[in-house]
């Protein structure tokens, strides 16, 4: 009898440590996990998918609207979206599709070969985000320009309620294209389409840009 119970308290002791070994296998593993994603860069492998290409919609024109934007020396009113073409685009950190997209939409920038055109792209974070914004901007090298709307001044002008957003604004000052959601910027059928919307649109000639609004 004490034999038997020499051997099942033998067989209960192997057991536990079998189960002990596991565990700090299964926390190590968990750790190395963990430790891997917080080092990747912000918005990095968050999405996998292709995002679609730009398209040529029907016709579309709308005046820009009232606005006047500053945070610290930086301003922007309608005025100074006149002139050359500009694609505005709205994002925040709390949109995966969007921190996959800016580097998509950097890159688009330095390819773009077409009009002068202007890319702006608006951040509607709060203020204890801008750390961590500039973070993301500096690891995947982004030199686009960003305006900061803490307070939501540009976001409650063009009516954004979702991320992102993009509008695509004529030298007239009229926006002529806009759609929600993410882009495969690097294609060159997006370029080819925007190229479409614009020579659509035509050139503007010496008194055809509006008043500032």
């Amino acid at each position: 009898m004490n034999n038997l119970e020499s051997g099942s308290s033998s067989d209960t002791k192997k057991t536990l440590r079998y189960m002990q070994v596991a565990a700090i296998g299964a926390m190590i593993l968990i750790g190395v996990v963990v430790y891997t994603f917080l080092r990747a860069p912000i918005g990095a492998g968050v999405i996998t998918d292709t995002f679609p290409t730009v398209s040529v919609p029907p016709p579309y024109r709308q005046a820009l609207p009232h606005f006047e934007y500053q945070n610290g020396d930086t301003h922007l009113k309608p005025a100074d979206l006149q002139g050359s073409w500009t694609l505005l685009s709205f994002w925040s950190m709390s949109c995966p599709p969007c921190l996959k997209e800016m580097p998509d939409l950097d890159q688009f920038n330095e390819d773009w070969s077409g009009p002068e055109l202007s890319i702006r792209t608006v951040n509607e974070d709060t203020a204890e985000m801008s750390e961590a914004i500039r973070q993301f901007l500096a690891d995947n090298d982004i030199q686009l320009a960003v305006y900061y709307d803490v307070n939501g001044e540009l976001k409650n002008a063009f009516d954004v309620h979702e991320f992102p957003r993009h509008f695509l604004i004529s030298p007239k000052g009229e926006i002529v294209w806009t759609e929600k959601g993410a882009f495969n910027w690097t294609s060159p059928e997006s370029q080819k389409s925007l190229l479409a919307i614009m020579e659509r649109e035509g050139t503007p000639t010496d008194g055809d840009t509006p008043d500032d609004l």
